[in-house]
């Protein structure tokens, strides 16, 4: 079961596991906020709103 869940996990993402994952750490190019949120290069609580 816990690996059924991984691998959907990375199917959703299409990232490999073995991938970093940046935008949980990034900063927002526009904003300079590190957030958890900051989530494929749009930051979704940033002032600017999403850059997408």
């Amino acid at each position: 079961m816990d690996s059924t869940l991984r691998n959907h996990s990375n199917m959703w993402s299409g990232r490999a596991k073995a991938e970093p994952e940046p935008w949980l750490t990034a900063c927002c190019p526009l904003c300079g906020s590190r957030s958890r949120k900051y989530n494929y290069g749009a930051h979704v609580n940033c002032w600017f709103g999403p850059s997408i």
